[in-house]
């Protein structure tokens, strides 16, 4: 029997942030409410959760123009200035042409993401152009022969870690006002909602009309979801695109979230009586083999694993240790 995802009323598309679940509902209320003022802005949690595309949104409903993204790895030390206040031609090596900066929006958003990433030095360099939306730079073109710049752009900012790496009054200006996006894994509605959106979307690329039964989707709801959004969508890709039906089953899910261990584990408990102890042990081995597979996914690239996993990297050391996990010798 399939599940018809796509007839769920109440279902909430904006731009392409999609939400069912009732809290998220509220927060687009509040956006709603917000985006249209100046306020600065930070989006807050786990990696996937469609931080980008809420604050995509925020912008579409502001009236602004423009939407630049600048990301942490732009943000380098050496060239932040030049980035966003641009450079007069000459003022240092290699600067053979005026420069434009991303900050001579007339009417932008300016979206720093993933904020937390960024270095002490940017964070200090930044912090005028978060406040007053005037700014000094030596390097500064606009006006030509002016250090002082005066332009009208919005600020939106995101992370996916704690906010202790920022200075206390970086801080203080971007989170003037706060938005918090949920894990996925307690969005049940959403995760309904975006299945059918992504099946219906793949399906037009593959020119199929994807189906997914019951029980499949009872497979997507056990899993935890450390990639939140992102990695729903990447997952139902893959699977569908080396399909060769057009309906999802629950094995095809379980192979690619689970792995072997899964599967053995579930086979175990549903072939004989288990004692307590014997319990302990399956379980063990259970969350050795989910360890060793997300190891093998990543690499053996510990904290990218510690992050798939949704644990802390010292927690990924624990288990190791404890479970005597190690990496095999070719």
């Amino acid at each position: 029997m399939e599940t018809d995802l796509l007839k769920n009323e109440g279902i909430n598309i904006a731009q392409n942030f999609i939400c069912a679940d009732e809290v998220m509902k509220r927060l687009i209320e509040q956006v709603k409410i917000i985006a249209p003022t100046n306020a600065t802005i930070l989006i807050t949690g786990e990696t996937g959760v469609g931080k980008t595309e809420l604050a995509r949104y925020i912008h579409q409903l502001s009236g602004r123009a423009e939407f630049v993204r600048i990301t942490t790895a732009m943000l380098n030390d050496n060239l932040v200035e030049s980035l966003l206040f641009g450079h007069k031609k000459g003022i240092f090596t290699g600067a053979i042409n005026n420069h434009l900066g991303l900050l001579n929006l007339t009417n932008g958003t300016v979206f720093l993401d993933e904020i937390s990433d960024i270095s002490a030095t940017t964070q200090a360099k930044i912090l005028p152009i978060t406040d007053n939306r005037l700014f000094e730079s030596e390097h500064s073109l606009f006006p030509l022969g002016n250090s002082e710049v005066k332009s009208n752009y919005r600020i939106i900012a995101s992370t996916n870690k704690d906010t202790k790496n920022l200075r206390p009054d970086l801080l203080y200006r971007l989170n003037q006002i706060e938005f918090y996006i949920t894990p996925l894994r307690q969005r049940p509605e959403d995760l309904k909602a975006l299945t059918g959106y992504f099946l219906a979307e793949i399906g037009k690329i593959l020119n199929k009309q994807i189906e997914i039964t019951e029980e499949a989707f009872e497979v997507l709801k056990k899993y935890s979801w450390p990639g939140n959004i992102r990695e729903l969508k990447n997952v139902l890709f893959k699977v569908c695109v080396f399909k060769k039906d057009d309906r999802l089953q629950a094995a095809d899910l379980e192979n690619i979230l689970f792995g072997d261990s899964f599967k053995k584990f579930i086979a175990k408990v549903e072939s004989k009586e288990l004692t307590f102890s014997m319990i302990q042990d399956e379980i063990s081995l259970f969350l050795k083999g989910c360890i060793e597979d997300a190891l093998r996914k990543n690499y053996w690239h510990k904290t990218k694993t510690a992050e798939a996993l949704g644990i802390r990297r010292e927690m990924l050391h624990h288990y190791i240790k404890k479970l005597k996990i190690k990496r095999p010798s070719s």
